[in-house]
């Protein structure tokens, strides 16, 4: 996944976790729309007709009762089927439902502590179906499912503040990508005036080389607090342009040097000039 597609995902995640609805039906399509999305984003596919499907035991979600009851309006059935679709999207994929109850927080440990078998974007992708899941059976299938709406909205917004968790989690990381993405880029610039330098010094212009890659290293060294980061040198760039900015500043002190001298010698020709008046 990208850094863009990463990007994607944490949004989806925000997006769903600030969400204002509180219907266990509503929420379940809102889940499904996210979840296929951030599916996609993670590239997810379940098997295709060129492929053999793995064999697979029953599905996590069982909703074959649910359609011989049919107690339940269309659009609701609709929204639990999509759910056992994605669920199945999933398990053809070769991933597996968490049993515990508490799988969000034991991710987002493992995931802090380098644990995760994907990336916290791919797990918090796979999440949402398992979450949908669990909202579809909590809320619809299961033989409490006639429980109080107030306990339904509760439930709505369990899973708003796991989505929040798993959110905040994805961003820090989204944010280190972007540190990567970032000084990947920077070296590669370097790195190219590296090449164009090492022309220039063949050619005997060392001056012009080294002032190439001291104002290419400044630059970039600007662009990096301008966007609050910092900027090193990647450790096989470290020693040139140590040396060439070494040979500059010997340069400018040379230099200065040589100014300091014009202006003497041009202080003691107007001492003599008015000596001799």
């Amino acid at each position: 996944m990208d850094t863009k597609d990463k990007a994607r995902v944490v949004s989806i995640l925000d997006s769903l976790s600030r969400s204002d609805q509180s219907d266990p039906h509503k929420f379940l399509s809102e889940i499904n729309k996210a979840a296929e999305s951030s599916l996609d984003q993670a590239n997810i596919k379940q098997f295709t007709n060129s492929q053999p499907e793995p064999t697979l035991k029953q599905s996590s979600l069982d909703i074959s009762k649910l359609r011989e009851e049919s107690a339940l309006p269309r659009e609701q059935i609709e929204a639990i089927e999509k759910t056992a679709e994605l669920v199945h999207r999933l398990e053809s994929a070769g991933f597996q439902r968490p049993e515990k109850e508490n799988w969000v927080s034991e991710m987002l440990n493992n995931h802090q502590r380098g644990y995760l078998q994907n990336d916290i974007f791919t797990e918090a992708a796979v999440g949402l179906v398992w979450m949908a899941a669990k909202l579809a059976e909590k809320a619809f299938i299961s033989p409490d499912k006639e429980q109080k709406t107030d306990l339904k909205s509760e439930l709505v917004s369990e899973i708003k503040g796991e989505l929040t968790k798993i959110s905040k989690a994805a961003e820090k990381q989204l944010a280190h990508s972007h540190i990567r993405d970032a000084a990947a880029e920077r070296n590669q610039v370097m790195s190219h005036a590296i090449s164009q330098a090492r022309e220039l010094w063949k050619s005997g212009q060392e001056q012009k080389a080294d002032k190439l890659i001291v104002q290419t290293h400044n630059k970039l060294t600007q662009s990096a607090r301008k966007q609050f980061m910092h900027y090193e040198p990647s450790p096989e760039h470290r020693k040139v342009v140590s040396q060439a900015e070494g040979r500059e500043k010997e340069r400018a002190k040379l230099a200065e040097k040589a100014q300091d001298a014009t202006i003497g010698h041009q202080k003691e020709r107007d001492r003599d000039k008015g000596l001799s008046l």
